[in-house]
């Protein structure tokens, strides 16, 4: 319903007078036009002639005077209700109280709904990871549930009196409900579908092993999985390759709902990379089999690599480095502490010599190879594959030469003027820092680095090179890394130009806070360097391996010419096979970077073809494979979260409701009708009516004029 108020007619021409004057004008002369006609004509048709044009003459002027129309309307009206339906996977099991599917299907249908929507305008969503607009009624598909991106998503809305929410109450993805409710503006009715108690169920939540491992050397695998609804009874966790047992091992399960976590050491006589599984097979009466596996890969190299260690200076930093390489047992270490005099005596002298060793870890030993005449010759190593470690403590001056060279190394920029700063500082992990492998730790890496003992003197390195990645930077000067690494040809090179890095292992241990982080960088490094990548125009990534059901996949791709420099502006196609084939083109990022992120894949097996092409010619192609479990996060933990629902209602203003408490629901449901005031200030010196009345009215006196015979 609409009022209007105060309505009037404003002209804000500000010679208006003058119009007014040029138009009475216009009339008068008109008259006098046809005061005497030739020939004569009845009075009434002159009266007539007079009109239509003092008629043109007003609409014309009237145009001129730029007339505003002003006013006030007051609406009113009903707010919508929103009825938002969960039509996640796990609102499609049946479970000890009732069929999730038809009791939903039910509440739709209820008198109660029924009497609301006859009430109100109504509009019925439906949800998983975003809010669908296109489906008509549910199918209980979805792989996620984000209620809290729903809730964020409806804030959006106009015009909503108020939300009901029909969910278990379970949240998988995105934000926190509770946390969304608190600054959502109206009332949410929550109303919680399925048995509050555990099902019974055991689900795998998660499998940690090293990303690396050594042939026919055992490595632990821990299984942590959640039993729940159970008396007592046993489990046996098991590892799989294919459908051959590696190990298992058998647990005790006991009443209630209770984590637990096992581990299992596997030995494998292979090399590459390798999926296996973790599995529990399926125990009588347990509501699916569906969760009891998860897969995942490691990469086994082959046993006893060799390494050099060249030492410029014996001190702390080289100490507990040498102690966290030597806990990994499928190495051989040789190493050198330099003479005075920048004598050595068993580092090799030629690239051949090197190419003994797959890594090569320098510390603050710059100087000693340049003073031997071998930076060329280790430059000249990285580039026909083998792979570099530099920990930097301060900043070797060199002549211009070898210094070109060593610029030409590191994965920085390297000026003339180069310095170590003194400054304590937490170094501040990267965007790609945290998604790379030699920043994966138990914690994540922010709150890793954050949380370690600061640095005290960095490199006041210059910029990082476009075919390099930075994976620590100083928090304040984000162009100069701390930790970064790159690629010289076909080799390798990781620099640390920061220090103090033991303290992170001594101080971290006394204090008992993130106390294998350092073991753990080093032991990420090292697996880092040893696998030895192909070189190719274009690699194609993924962030992972293998992916639960509905989790979404990132591709990325780097695209480079034959020096290794990227290459911008090209086009990155990935196709793959498996239930569904997809085609994709990456979106590119900079400096020869490229990306995209599929929302999810149906479960199975794929393998994927990417080419990469600029100015229509292929540069570049690749392959690769991926796996998307089964396993569904909706799955996991399958009661109705009466709490969640409870706290969401209560924030909002709302109420908690039980299928079977719905019948006063439309007494709880009350919304005022929602009233406004809006201004009115609308223009009416363009409206196209001023133009055509204005013809008109010329146009009538024309044809009248016509008609008789006027000069």
């Amino acid at each position: 319903m609409e009022n209007y108020e105060g309505i009037r007619l404003i002209f804000q021409c500000r010679a208006f007078w003058l119009i007014i004057l040029l138009f009475f004008a216009s009339v008068g002369f008109a008259y006098l036009s046809y005061r005497i006609t030739n020939p004569p004509v009845p009075q009434k048709k002159k009266k007539l002639l007079v009109i239509l044009r003092s008629l043109a003459f007003f609409f014309l002027f009237l145009s001129i005077s730029e007339p505003v129309l002003f006013g006030i309307k007051q609406w009113r009206k009903r707010p919508k209700l929103i009825i938002l339906v969960d039509n996640s996977k796990s609102l499609g099991i049946t479970d000890r109280i009732c069929d999730r599917a038809e009791t939903v299907r039910a509440l739709l249908e209820s008198k109660p709904i029924k009497e609301l929507k006859s009430r109100y305008p109504t509009e019925t969503l439906l949800f998983s990871g975003d809010i669908d607009t296109t489906s008509p009624s549910p199918d209980f598909t979805g792989d996620v549930t984000a209620i809290g991106n729903a809730i964020l998503s409806l804030s959006q809305m106009e015009d909503i009196g108020g939300v009901i929410l029909i969910t278990d109450g379970e949240t998988n993805s995105g934000e926190d409900p509770v946390f969304a409710a608190s600054y959502f503006p109206k009332k949410i009715y929550t109303i919680g579908v399925g048995d509050p108690e555990p099902t019974r169920d055991i689900f795998i939540k998660d499998v940690q092993t090293n990303r690396t491992a050594y042939r026919n050397t055992p490595f632990t695998v821990r299984v942590i999985f959640q039993a729940s609804g159970f008396e007592k009874g046993k489990a046996r966790v098991q590892i799989l390759s294919g459908k051959k047992v590696l190990a298992g091992k058998e647990v005790e399960i006991s009443k209630g709902t209770r984590i637990y976590s096992e581990n299992l050491s596997v030995s494998l006589d292979t090399v590459g990379t390798v999926d296996l599984t973790a599995r529990i097979p399926t125990l009588t009466g347990e509501f699916t089999g569906k969760n009891n596996r998860k897969r995942f890969s490691i990469n086994i190299l082959k046993s006893k690599r060799k390494l050099m260690l060249l030492v410029g200076r014996l001190n702390y930093e080289y100490r507990f480095f040498r102690e966290a390489l030597g806990k990994n047992k499928n190495i051989e270490i040789k190493e050198e502490i330099v003479k005075k005099g920048y004598r050595i005596s068993s580092f090799p002298r030629t690239v051949d010599r090197m190419k003994e060793y797959e890594a090569i870890f320098l510390f603050n030993a710059v100087e000693t190879l340049s003073k031997n005449n071998l930076l060329k010759k280790l430059l000249n190593y990285i580039r026909s594959g083998g792979s570099v470690f530099m920990l930097i403590q301060n900043a070797s001056r060199l002549p211009e030469t070898d210094r070109n060279i060593l610029a030409e190394i590191l994965p920085f920029e390297y000026p003339a003027n180069t310095e170590m700063v003194s400054e304590s500082f937490s170094p501040l992990p990267t965007i790609e820092g945290k998604k790379h492998t030699l920043m994966q730790f138990e914690e994540p890496a922010d709150r890793v680095f954050s949380g370690l003992p600061p640095l005290e003197e960095f490199l006041m390195a210059g910029e990082i090179k476009p075919y390099a990645i930075p994976l620590l930077v100083h928090p304040e000067l984000k162009d100069i890394p701390v930790y970064s690494i790159g690629t010289v040809g076909r080799g390798k090179v990781a620099v640390f130009s920061a220090y103090p890095l033991w303290k992170w292992s001594f101080l971290a241990k006394g204090f008992h806070k993130f106390e294998d982080c350092y073991d753990q960088l080093v032991q990420n490094l090292l697996a880092w360097l040893l696998v030895k990548e192909k070189v190719s125009p274009l690699v194609v990534r993924t962030d992972k391996r293998i992916y639960h059901s509905g989790e979404s996949i990132l591709f990325s791709a780097t695209v480079s010419d034959e020096s290794g420099k990227p290459v911008e502006a090209a086009s990155v196609g990935v196709k793959l096979f498996g239930k569904d084939t997809v085609e994709i083109t990456l979106d590119e990022i900079g400096k020869g970077q490229y990306e995209k992120v599929i929302p999810s894949l149906p479960p199975g097996e794929y393998r994927f073809n990417a080419a990469a092409k600029l100015n229509f010619d292929t540069i570049g192609k690749a392959n690769g494979k991926l796996i998307v479990e089964e396993y569904s996060l909706e799955f996991e933990d399958t009661r109705m979260n009466r709490p969640a629902l409870i706290s969401v209602a209560e924030k909002t203003g709302g109420r908690f409701f039980t299928p079977d408490e719905i019948d006063s629901l439309s007494n709880c449901v009350k919304f005022e009708d929602m009233t406004g005031t809006e201004y009115i200030e609308k223009p009416l010196w363009d409206y196209p009516v001023f133009l055509f009345l204005f013809i008109l009215a010329l146009s009538l006196e024309w044809f009248t004029r016509k008609r008789s015979d006027l000069l």
